[in-house]
């Protein structure tokens, strides 16, 4: 549970520091995104979708009992509850990929100078 944490935090950290430099150096520069609220709105949601996710998984663990009557179903839900975790975040993921690949194409490669080549 930890892990899914840490990997959420990592990918929101990411997905601001993207938003940052486009609200921050890119907009004053005049250049835009046409479909950068759907982006952000996408990471919103599946940023949720991982929440639930992981809370459905949580509670299922908190529930465990190897005395209920059937302690081999709990731990298959368990497994399934975390393999819709996985793709949770493997999609926020996605999302946040698509939101940077915009923002990349956006602000144009960057060009090497020649300094930076020379060892």
């Amino acid at each position: 549970m930890r892990l899914v944490t840490n990997q959420e935090t990592k990918f929101d950290g990411v997905a601001t520091r993207v938003e940052n430099r486009y609200t921050q150096k890119l907009l004053p520069k005049g250049k835009t995104l046409s479909n950068y609220d759907a982006l952000v709105a996408d990471i919103v949601a599946k940023k949720a979708a991982v929440d639930a996710a992981l809370s459905v998984a949580k509670n299922d663990v908190a529930s465990f009992s190897c005395t209920a009557s059937d302690p081999k179903a709990q731990l298959t839900q368990h497994r399934k509850d975390m393999q819709t975790v996985k793709a949770a975040l493997k999609d926020f993921r996605k999302s946040v990929r698509n939101l940077v690949v915009a923002v990349r194409t956006l602000a144009g490669e960057e060009t090497k100078s020649p300094e930076s080549t020379k060892q």
